[in-house]
């Protein structure tokens, strides 16, 4: 049986997956991979939590990881993205991005995670449709951010 972008392994009942797809390795494992090849001390990595999950139960569990993201690549984090994801229904479920605070992942989570790096790290807003928008993305994330204790620069406001 062949199955493209997978290998057949003499002995198994089923096709293995190579390491570097989503359904073996994790967002995080890719990264670590890409940390361990550039090997520069330069490089660092932009945490997109919106886009590590690949399934419905992953959003519904977004905090356990968020946090882990954060855990195995806290010093290389140098920016990250501010959106949220929610979950179409119809006749297969479809995964959306959406308003942060509006969808699935745990924002709280995600803030505290970032307030352990230790250091300031950009948390930028993206893919919304209009500055109002906007303005209630950044207002949610402001007042997440106040209520970890971890404080939003005033210039921000």
């Amino acid at each position: 049986m062949h199955w493209p972008g997978r290998t057949w392994s003499p002995g198994t009942r089923r096709p293995t997956v190579p390491r570097s797809r989503p359904e073996r390795a994790t967002v995080v494992d890719s990264y670590l991979e890409l940390i361990r090849a550039v090997d520069h001390p330069a490089f660092g990595v932009h945490l997109d939590p919106a886009n590590m999950f690949y399934s419905p139960r992953q959003c519904f569990e977004s905090g356990v990881t968020i946090r882990d993201a954060c855990r195995r690549l806290g010093p290389w984090i140098a920016s990250c993205h501010a959106k949220d994801l929610t979950i179409r229904p119809g006749l297969a479920l479809h995964v959306d991005e959406c308003i942060p605070g509006t969808g699935l992942l745990d924002y709280r989570a995600y803030v505290a995670a970032l307030g352990s790096l230790g250091r300031d790290v950009p948390l930028m807003l993206e893919h919304l449709t209009s500055e109002a928008d906007y303005r209630r993305a950044a207002d949610f994330v402001r007042d997440i951010m106040g209520g970890t204790g971890r404080g939003v620069r005033p210039e921000w406001r």
